[in-house]
């Protein structure tokens, strides 16, 4: 390399056009020569810059006769900052928001920060925004900058069909002339489907566009126009696109196709819970399913569980749903033989696929300990243990007691898992062969090698060689033998320090030797893993022959540890209790601010919330027609054919039919936890009668309801609250007739009539029984006593229980560590029927309680309307109902209703009625008053 002097433009550097290196490599050279950083360092060759990159043979045409004449670049030196700015831009095109104003003007600059990452436009200088040529490079780097860019350039064509190529959501920032330019539109939906909502009206009749869209991403399907949501064409390809666009579908006709089921569950086995009932009993769509996931074979009806190519797809996939098949299917030989290759699951086949020798040996091959539930025959069966020991030793124990005897056996289980040593006779465990086998497994095997055979230093020698772990075992006075063994040992750890240095000599050469090479970018991440591999089997190496000296540290180290602690007991003590009040003071100040942040995270989300859950139908009433339908997660619909009506509503949470109780309470866990941050908090179930309220609310012994889930997480959180004292009370109480009614009562306590009492501290009800409570055993101990009385009561009064409101409230007191106590109550409401008298039919007693029902009920609405009015007066007295529920109905309360909902069509009256009122609480604003 040879560098002259050249006062225009610097340097002139002269080099052979044969040499055989990258750019990079030049402005080191240059560095070492001139001093100049390479990142100052700009290089021309015929007016164009060259990249680090690019090597000087492609500088020289193929057909170029001047190979044997010197090559000259023009280095030009860039300005310091300058240059720093473009090497940051290019390696982080953020890194423009950090440079000063000018650098931010210099288009080059700017241009190298959208090349790494076309996001950095909107730190560029504004007038440079404007510019064609960076916002083509933004927006082929990332389309949806284009919503920053100037709005010529969202008209100008070629930057929009750029910016679509990249992301077709960014048409929605395209010019309204360009959304409406059909190869735009196009390329946009090819790209991101769903683009196709942006589309320009002028083409949304386009069945191209739709067909394109669809293929790309079939949930685009909803966005199509509605002609195309009836084409099959558009329907197939959507669903094959994305099996989950057949809840798109409208035409009911499409969504019974069989062709477009099978091709939606083929796309994606999810797409199955969207299949007609109907079609679901179709074997080919099913097997379809369940060849891509077994979890389908579950949901499937008992017609086409019982299909032997349906079932034998499930268990080739998931060996588990073998349980499930039905009897007939279990004796099937192919069957259980592809189920126990799957999974370990030779427990779940019939007797008489345990005695078959070829199911036994697929099973133990799979796992060795599927030997246990094998028939006695094959437990002494040579050919059937061995294979099993040969993939997991711990089947021997397993295997008949003359093959546990056996040599041959015991050697191939030892081989595997050391460890099973300890079940072999005595004299394997005297055997020199097994032994050695089962230390090379696992050192730890040592403690079950017979006595007299670690007697012999023949063996201890043997075994190092084996595994050089073993030295953890060594007896005491082996250690520091002088003989032979101790010669061994101190050989055994010569040769494996010389292997590492050897190693470490060897792969050093090669690092060195591919560091100077032009390849050495592509072959040292493989010298570095061989590097790194070496080191790692070094350092256990090494751990193993350290082992023997932190064997002796651990037993001389507590007693260290002893005597550092004595001598400094009183200074640690002093800094302990300094350090605990310190911590009790942080504390107590996150404690509160934790509570004042719960509970503005609780009024941001509404402090009266809709809950809105249907509950499953009977076979009874599917025969009927459900007239539930859910056209988004937060959205029900309610259709009455009668009045050809639809009706939507949204709510804070829908669950659907297929809900579980979990799912409901981790809804509502928060509003729980506000109660013991000294927050007044009210849940009541709405519905008409069957609708699910009390299970939902009560649940039972395996599946509890909010009842006992709400106590258990109140006992879980109090208890997680370190030095805070919480005390937990309990009242059962039913208001039947505009009358209250204390469910925790004794057989010889004496009844007093109840009433509502304004207290100082709000609301209280003088003469009410509340129960302290520890723990969830006395919470169900509770409940069923109030259920008892309640039953009682209700053989006395005509079955009213089921025609009264049962309220579980729950008291809490609370004491943080500062001593400052607050108290807050929880209460948890079990509505009675809301059905209209009309349609109940009832007279005479049942009448009047289905009266007083509706009024208690017409009150609740009169007091949410109120509210949602902001009403200067809130009627809460117009009923025992809600002047029982005024704390937590008003101020700063958290209140949950939770709307059950009948889906059998002959209740769709009776379900939009209770919508309908849903939706007037859903309206509520709550503020303290």
């Amino acid at each position: 390399m040879h560098l002259r002097v050249n006062g225009l433009s610097g340097f002139v550097c002269s080099l052979s056009r044969a040499t055989s290196c990258s750019i990079a490599e030049v402005k080191s050279g240059i560095q070492s020569l001139t001093g100049i950083p390479c990142i100052q360092q700009k290089v021309v060759c015929d007016d164009r810059e060259l990249e680090d990159e690019e090597l000087l043979e492609s500088l020289v045409p193929d057909n170029s006769m001047e190979v044997e004449r010197s090559l000259e670049l023009v280095l030009l030196r860039i300005d310091p900052a300058r240059a720093e700015a473009l090497h940051a831009v290019r390696c982080n095109g953020l890194c423009l928001e950090t440079l000063p104003e000018e650098l931010r003007g210099d288009r080059d600059i700017v241009l190298a920060a959208v090349k790494n990452t076309g996001f950095a436009v909107i730190h560029a200088h504004p007038e440079l925004r404007s510019d064609r040529e960076i916002a083509l490079a933004s927006v082929s780097d990332r389309g949806f900058v284009l919503r920053y860019l100037e709005d010529s350039l969202k008209a100008d064509r070629g930057v929009v069909l750029a910016a679509v190529g990249n992301d077709g959501f960014a048409l929605r920032h395209a010019s309204d002339g360009l959304r409406a330019d059909r190869e735009v539109a196009l390329r946009a939906v090819r790209t991101n489907g769903s683009a196709v909502q942006y589309v320009g009206n002028c083409l949304a009749q386009d069945r191209e566009i739709a067909l394109a869209a669809v293929s790309s991403s079939g949930a685009a399907l909803r966005y199509v126009a509605p002609v195309f949501r009836r084409d099959r064409d558009v329907v197939l390809a959507a669903v094959r696109s994305c099996g989950q666009a057949l809840k798109f579908i409208e035409d009911e006709r499409l969504r019974e196709d069989p062709e477009v089921a099978l091709a939606a569950v083929r796309s994606d086995f999810t797409a199955f819970q969207h299949v007609p009932f109907q079609l679901k009993t179709d074997r080919t769509i099913a097997l379809a399913a369940v060849k891509q996931s077994a979890r389908i074979f579950k949901s499937l009806p008992e017609t086409v569980k019982s299909d032997r190519e349906v079932a034998l797809a499930a268990v080739q996939n998931d060996g588990f749903l073998l349980n499930l098949i039905t009897q007939e299917l279990q004796h099937d030989r192919d069957i259980v033989l592809a189920a126990v290759s799957n999974s370990a699951v030779l427990g779940y086949a019939c007797v008489e696929m345990q005695e078959d020798r070829e199911v036994v040996l697929a099973a133990v091959r799979h796992e060795g300990t599927m030997l246990q539930y094998s028939s006695g025959k094959l437990k002494s069966d040579a050919e059937v243990v061995l294979t099993a020991v040969k993939h997991n030793g711990f089947a021997v124990v397993y295997a008949d007691g003359k093959l546990r005897c056996c040599r041959e056996v015991m050697l191939e289980a030892v081989r595997n898992s050391g460890s099973v040593l300890q079940w072999a006779p005595e004299e394997l465990k005297m055997d020199l062969q097994v032994a050695l086998a089962a230390v090379a497994s696992n050192p730890a095997a040592t403690k079950f090698v017979s006595e007299e055979l670690k007697k012999k230093r023949k063996f201890w020698l043997a075994a190092l060689r084996q595994n050089i772990g073993v030295t953890e075992f060594l007896p005491k006075k082996l250690r520091r033998d002088q003989g032979e063994l101790g010669q061994g040992l101190r050989k055994l750890s010569a040769e494996a320090y010389k292997k590492l240095d050897a190693e470490k000599q060897q792969l050093e050469a090669k690092l060195q030797s591919a560091q100077g090479s032009p390849k050495a970018s592509k072959q040292l991440p493989e010298v570095l893993g061989k590097v790194q591999l070496a080191l790692a089997q070094g350092k256990k190496q090494v751990s193993d022959l350290r082992t023997t000296v932190a064997a002796e540290i651990q037993q001389v180290l507590p007693q260290v540890l002893h005597e550092v602690m004595q001598s400094k007991a009183a200074e640690l003590k002093k800094l302990l209790d300094a350090g605990a009040q310190e911590w009790k003071e942080k504390y107590s100040i996150e404690c509160d601010r934790r509570r004042k942040l719960h509970n503005l995270v609780q009024e941001l989300k509404g402090n009266i919330r809709v809950y809105c859950r249907v509950r499953p139908m009977t076979d009874a009433e599917a025969a009927q027609g459900c007239c539930i339908a859910f056209p988004a997660p937060d959205e029900i619909q309610i259709s009455n054919p009668d009045l050809g009506l639809k009706k939507s509503w949204q709510f804070n949470e829908i669950y659907r039919q297929n809900s579980q109780q979990e799912d409901l309470f981790s809804g509502i866990r928060d509003l729980v936890v506000s109660m013991l941050d000294g927050y007044n908090v009210c849940m009541f179930a709405y519905g008409q009668t069957g609708s699910g309220k009390t299970f939902s609310m009560q649940g039972s012994k395996e599946n509890p309801g909010v009842y006992t889930r709400t106590f258990s997480e109140l006992f879980k959180v109090a208890k997680e609250r370190i030095g805070w004292k919480i005390e937990l009370k309990g009242a059962c109480v039913e208001i039947y007739n505009e009358e209250i009614r204390d469910l925790l009562l004794g057989p010889n306590d004496k009844k007093q009539k109840l009433q509502v009492r304004q207290g100082k501290e709000g609301n209280f009800v003088p003469g009410l029984t509340m129960q302290t409570v520890h723990n969830v055993e006395e919470v169900e101990m509770l409940l069923n006593t109030a259920q008892m009385n309640r039953t009682v009561a209700a053989t006395d009064m005509n079955l009213h229980s089921s025609r009264s409101h049962l309220a579980v409230q729950i008291l809490g007191t609370m004491t943080n560590p500062d001593g400052k106590q607050f108290s807050s109550a929880i209460t948890l409401v079990d509505l009675a029927g809301s059905e209209r008298l009309a349609k109940s039919g009832v007279s005479g007693d049942r009448a009047k309680e289905a009266i007083a029902i509706n009024k208690s009920l017409s009150a609740l609405g009169d007091v949410i309307a109120a509210r949602a009015q902001k009403n200067a007066h809130t009627p809460y007295r117009n009923s025992i109902l809600t002047h029982f529920l005024q704390d937590s109905l008003g101020g700063d309360s958290k209140t949950l209703m939770l709307l059950q909902i009948n889906p059998c069509a002959s209740h769709v009256e009776e379900s939009m009625c209770s919508l309908t009122f849903g939706a007037r609480v859903n309206a509520v604003e709550m503020k303290k008053s």
